[in-house]
């Protein structure tokens, strides 16, 4: 500081006078609240001095209006241009904020239009693209169809000649439309703007041809059904008995004819029209060879030589059976249990009756081999010997059988000469002539 001239002291000592002056200056006007209370005190000091009475209220409203008015100026006026670039500068934290979020709003939704205008784009040319397939799919199935009736052998046919002939016009015409209204060399679109056109036209079109090879492939069906009802009225036809049958059944011939009427008026149920014709011989078949068997039987069993009063037993027993059969219907393909009982009755009845049997008297301890009869009123006198039948296989034919309280044998006696009857018998147990067991009986018939 010795080196430095008193004057440069001076101007530096009031240099810093002055910013400290400045400093006071600036550090009361940012505490604005501390400033007005001095600002007020010395105003109040400066009346009390003076001996003025002055309202402190009074004080505060000045030091109010004056803070208030002494930052305002004059300035020169402004343009229209002016005040709005300065009322925008002004207010520009509020309008670019508002102003940003449009633009992002915008940069947003353009992208949003552009990825989904994308995707659309991706979309039709995937469903031309199919579509385009379906149409080569169609073609396919309209040469499959052609191809199917161009194999089907028509040579056999019998009665399905005029329908099926019918068939394959309307077939052939529904393919010929097919051809002609199919496009070729299908390719899509280059301008965007024509394929959303080019993908209604071709939906269209392709739902067109696909209801025409419907109806193609409908028609298609009765080729086959027809083909299958020919051949199946045909190999009913070839059955050797089947002419007899048409002459002998009413109801084969009626199902015949209308089984003939179906496949010419190619009607959906021929199939089963034709299936009644199949069963209907079948039944008649069933029919003829069980009258057959049960004639073979009766004849075999009335054959026998009989009595007169046998054979009109085995008649009206072997009638009895008929009606039942008959009641009962010979045509299920399954024995009906009433028609096995039947035959096995009857083969019954036959082994009965040509199985010869043995009539072997009585020879029995405790009793009688025969029975000698007087008559009180003439005096004459029968002689029985008593019998057994036996089968081949030595079983009794007959057993015995109670009545009432008695015990009824079922013998067979049977009336011989006093010689025969009066010769003696060997004891079944002491192996002894004897005539012990002859028996005596008194009657009066």
């Amino acid at each position: 500081m010795d080196k430095i001239k008193l004057s440069d002291q001076l101007g530096a000592m009031a240099i810093v006078d002055a910013l400290h002056a400045q400093q006071i200056a600036v550090d009361e006007h940012l505490d604005l609240p501390l400033l007005k209370q001095k600002i007020s005190q010395r105003i109040r000091d400066y009346y009390q001095k003076s001996g003025t009475a002055v309202n402190d209220e009074l004080i505060e409203e000045g030091v109010k209006n004056w803070f208030t008015q002494r930052l305002s100026y004059q300035s020169p006026p402004l343009t229209l241009s002016q005040r709005l670039g300065a009322n925008l500068y002004l207010t520009s934290p509020k309008w670019l904020k508002g102003l940003g979020g449009v633009v992002l709003c915008g940069v947003l939704f353009t992208g949003y239009r552009l990825y989904d205008a994308h995707n659309q784009l991706e979309a039709l040319n995937n469903s031309i693209t199919l579509q385009i397939k379906r149409s080569h799919d169609l073609t396919g199935i309209a040469q499959y169809i052609k191809g199917t009736l161009d194999v089907a052998n028509k040579a056999a046919l019998v009665w399905a000649t005029k329908p099926l002939a019918e068939v394959e016009d309307k077939v052939n015409g529904m393919l010929e439309q097919f051809i002609h209204q199919q496009p070729q060399n299908l390719a899509m679109e280059n301008a965007p703007a024509q394929r959303e056109e080019q993908l209604q036209s071709l939906t269209a079109l392709n739902d067109k041809q696909r209801d025409l090879l419907q109806n193609a492939n409908n028609l298609i069906v009765d080729v086959t059904r027809l083909l299958r009802a020919d051949g199946s009225l045909q190999q009913i036809t070839v059955d050797p008995q089947f002419s007899t049958f048409l002459s002998q059944s009413s109801d084969i011939t009626a199902k015949f004819d209308a089984a003939k009427q179906a496949i010419l008026q190619n009607s959906p149920t021929v199939e089963a029209t034709v299936a009644e014709v199949s069963t209907a011989v079948e039944q008649q078949k069933t029919r003829a060879e069980r009258i057959k068997i049960f004639a073979e039987k009766k004849n075999k069993l009335l054959g026998l030589p009989l009595s007169s009063q046998d054979r009109k037993t085995l008649s009206d027993f072997v009638a009895g059976l008929e009606r039942s059969l008959a009641e009962r219907g010979y045509t299920e393909i399954t024995p009906p249990p009433e028609w096995i009982a039947s035959i096995n009755r009857m083969d019954e009845m036959y082994a009965y009756v040509v199985e010869p049997l043995t009539f072997i008297v009585v020879d029995r301890i405790g009793e009688k081999s025969g029975v000698e009869r007087t008559y009180d009123d003439s005096g004459g006198r029968s002689w029985y010997l008593i019998a057994e039948a036996i089968n081949s296989r030595g079983v009794p034919q007959a057993c015995r059988r109670r009545c009432g309280s008695k015990t009824v044998k079922p013998d067979v006696s049977v009336r011989r000469p006093p010689s025969e009857f009066e010769s003696p018998r060997p004891n079944s147990r002491s192996l002894k002539k004897t005539n012990r067991k002859m028996g005596t009986s008194i009657t009066t018939s």
